[in-house]
């Protein structure tokens, strides 16, 4: 018996080997082109084991960066073998069919230039128009045509920026879903002409400002980067920064900021003793700079006055209640 047992031994011992080289995998690389910034196995290669689970996780495996859309890369395949040594695949389990090297190129689209300027042109004569003044484009930059690698992407123009004089940097960016993809400036000059609040009196700093002391007044040029006023309603009842004289351009820099709030928002309100500090939601009364004091109403309806100081209001135990 035992003269037979070893010779099985090895005979099974010899089928399992050449099994084992039988299940060897088989890759075939490819040209390909694709999609997105990095490439998968699976994207540029065929990839042949009875082992399904095996091939699911080489065909995810990522074995190189993409070239930058509207552009190729030239690759050794032995450098793929490297990839998958490094990711943990036995290179002597591979058998690789393959040219010396593949190419791979990067989908794209072409987002033309023109696009760009229209969207920036149109938000710029909108905004300015709004508010009731003339608007003439002088000159607008060329942005060139933006190559990118997704099949839709929307446009959205950013905040622009207002330099001196007449010129403007309409920032158009460039989303695909919800991802920002690029960002580009536009350069344009406008000439903007209208009529805008001016100082009826000389006023000085600390008057709050009435009707009365506008009075509206025409300008062929006017300097968006001094951030002129467009209507009474964007100052009304605020309180002059800096002493003007009559007939001087009213601009929002000239007046009290007031954090965005009104009255009537929520507040969170801090109560301060020497040794304590109690902390409540409130609502504003009325409303002054962030040094001046204001008058809130907490849930109590108790009125308290107190200190405006960014988005809370500051209240001293000792402070009289109205």
């Amino acid at each position: 018996m035992k003269r037979v047992v070893l010779p099985l031994t090895i005979l099974l011992i010899s089928l399992i080997g050449l099994t084992a080289r039988a299940e060897q995998i088989l890759i075939e690389l490819h040209d390909a082109t694709v999609t997105s910034p990095f490439v998968s196995l699976g994207q540029i290669a065929r990839i042949i084991s009875s082992d399904a689970k095996l091939v699911d996780r080489l065909s995810s495996t990522r074995v190189l960066e993409s070239p930058l859309p509207g552009f190729q890369r030239r690759v050794p395949s032995r450098y793929i073998l490297q990839r998958l040594a490094s990711a943990g695949i036995n290179p002597k389990s591979i058998k690789l069919k393959a040219p010396p090297e593949i190419t791979i190129r990067r989908r794209s689209f072409k987002l033309k230039g023109e696009q760009i300027l229209n969207s920036a042109r149109e938000n710029i004569l909108k905004l300015l128009k709004k508010k009731g003044w003339e608007v003439k484009l002088l000159s607008i930059s060329d942005p060139g045509d933006v190559v990118h690698p997704f099949e839709k992407v929307e446009l959205k123009p950013g905040k622009p920026k207002f330099g001196m004089g007449s010129s403007i940097i309409q920032p158009v960016e460039i989303w695909s879903g919800r991802k920002l993809y690029r960002t580009i400036p536009v350069y344009m000059k406008v000439r903007v002409s209208g009529t805008v609040p001016t100082a009826a009196r000389d006023m000085k700093k600390g008057e709050r400002v009435s009707t009365g002391d506008v009075v509206e007044r025409r300008f062929d040029r006017i300097n968006l980067s001094l951030d002129p006023v467009s209507s009474f309603d964007q100052i009304r009842g605020k309180r002059l920064r800096n002493s003007i004289k009559a007939g001087e351009m009213l601009r929002l820099s000239l007046f009290e900021r007031s954090n965005g709030l009104r009255p009537g928002d929520m507040v969170q309100v801090e109560l301060q003793t020497e040794t304590l500090i109690i902390r409540f939601p409130g609502r504003l009364i009325s409303i002054g700079r962030s040094n001046e004091v204001i008058i809130v109403n907490p849930n109590s309806g108790k009125r308290l006055k107190g200190l405006l100081r960014g988005d809370r209001v500051i209240v001293r135990l000792g402070d009289k209640d109205e």
